[in-house]
């Protein structure tokens, strides 16, 4: 499952709003929660809904995959902090995560993560870049849990429930205020809520049948409805 294509269905569903109205940010936060929160539902490991943080690395192109870096378990990128390559502190500022399609206008510094398999790549140029350390926070993919004595594999039909629980706590984020949007949100909003309703009965039944430590929530996603995403949910 690729967690930056969850995102880019987000954006359809949400008529690809502007990163002024829906920062690219934000969205990044909320499908990272959404698929925290499937973990947890299956208790995936000792980490559950802690992203995982890489170790430093210094890039030599401008353009490249995860792989590279031995990143293969990368679900989704959650945030990128950068500091100079001689610094010894432990945290880096954090380098703003953009939509591929604007990286080339985006502010210099910006990130996008596209393509299957997953890549990276920097606004800046690589003169620029070789002199930075960076380090990625993410959450793994499914099938490289390590505290399981087997390999999960969660199917792609799930993608598509993922995207609609994140499209569906974004909805009300997006600052258009216009006559347009609001109809859209008032036919949009039920048939999210159908389409989750419909969903959750079959995950609940994969749940059901997994056979790790899952305990199955005794409320749904649309009884436990949040306000407003958190912003921060990964440790440093």
């Amino acid at each position: 499952m690729n967690g930056v294509d969850i995102v880019q269905r987000v954006y359809e569903r949400l008529r690809r709003p502007s990163d002024a109205v829906l920062p690219y940010q934000t969205v990044l936060n909320v499908v990272g929660e959404t698929i925290a929160s499937k973990k947890l539902d299956l208790a995936l490991g000792d980490q559950n809904s802690l992203a995982t943080t890489s170790e430093w690395f210094t890039p030599s192109y401008q353009d490249f995959e995860l792989h590279d870096l031995g990143l293969d378990d990368v679900m989704l990128p959650i945030r990128l902090e950068k500091r100079a390559a001689d610094s010894e502190f432990e945290t880096g500022d954090q380098v703003p995560i953009v939509n591929y399609e604007v990286l080339e206008t985006s502010i210099n510094g910006a990130v996008s993560f596209y393509g299957s398999p997953l890549r990276i790549a920097f606004r800046d140029p690589t003169v620029h870049i070789i002199e930075q350390q960076y380090r990625l926070i993410y959450e793994a993919d499914f099938s490289d849990t390590v505290a399981l004595d087997f390999r999960v594999q969660l199917p792609n039909y799930f993608a598509a429930m993922i995207g609609a629980e994140a499209a569906y706590l974004l909805i009300d984020l997006i600052e258009d205020t216009s006559d347009e949007w609001m109809l859209f949100v008032k036919a949009m909003t039920p048939k999210l809520e159908a389409e989750i309703a419909r969903q959750n009965v079959q995950w609940s039944k994969f749940a059901n049948r997994f056979k790790g430590k899952a305990v199955i929530p005794k409320r749904t996603f649309l009884m436990n409805r949040m306000g407003r995403p958190r912003t921060r949910f990964f440790h440093q």
